[in-house]
């Protein structure tokens, strides 16, 4: 496996996380700060499939 799938595997899960956490929990602004620290950990990677997203 290639270093950049692994590292575009490993955003898909860090979002995917933070996506059920922000479905099941109120508290908004904890779902701020986690989708916060993923969009840190996106710019971090320099992927540009993924920087268009955010």
């Amino acid at each position: 496996m290639s270093e950049t799938l692994k590292v575009a595997h490993e955003l898909k899960e860090a979002y995917c996380e933070w996506f059920d956490c922000a479905k099941t929990k109120s508290n908004v602004v904890e779902g701020k700060k986690r989708l916060l620290a993923f969009y840190r950990k996106v710019e971090g990677t320099k992927l540009p499939a993924f920087l268009i997203v955010i």
